[in-house]
């Protein structure tokens, strides 16, 4: 459905109700992304750091040292390593203000947008590979190009509404 504007030529663009809802949700998303990212970034640093109050609070909650020492030899076993996940965490939650700046510029219909969006979305996949590793940094990449593909064929098939 092609929207045009009635008027003048320097009347601005109409911006389509379907780039509306892609970056109304791509503000939230990146919004969520940001502080999660921080907050896992605490959190891994915490228990990087020997647990400090992320264990001391689980271990409350679960039973004391017993499940203190559970955790550490299930995340030892798995292969966990907190200083890298606390790494990906940030990086990957920082990224989230790239992306937000080409949600912004998509919304004010500029083409660039989305190319920085997209750039945004590719690095954040590709830091738990790279940094995590291993199945869990796979996962966690996975996991993320999920939505990223999904909005970026998204916005793709809109860029003929923006310059």
């Amino acid at each position: 459905m092609e929207q045009t504007t009635v008027g003048t030529e320097n009347t601005a663009p109409v911006r389509p109700a379907f780039i509306k809802v892609l970056c109304i949700l791509s503000f939230i998303g990146t919004g969520i992304g940001l502080l999660s990212g921080l907050f896992n970034y605490w959190s891994n640093h915490q228990m990087a750091e020997g647990g400090g109050a992320v264990m001391n609070a689980l271990g409350a909650m679960q039973g004391g040292d017993q499940a203190t020492d559970a955790m550490n030899k299930m995340a030892s076993a798995l292969g966990i390593d907190y200083a890298k996940q606390a790494m990906s965490s940030l990086i990957v939650g920082l990224l989230n203000i790239v992306v937000f700046l080409g949600a912004i510029m998509m919304w004010n219909l500029k083409k660039i947008g989305f190319y920085i969006y997209t750039l945004g979305q590719v690095v954040s996949i590709t830091v738990p590979f790279v940094i995590v590793g291993g199945l869990l940094g796979g996962i966690s990449g996975m996991m993320m190009a999920l939505f990223a593909i999904a909005f970026i064929i998204m916005y793709a098939v809109n860029l003929k509404h923006m310059h």
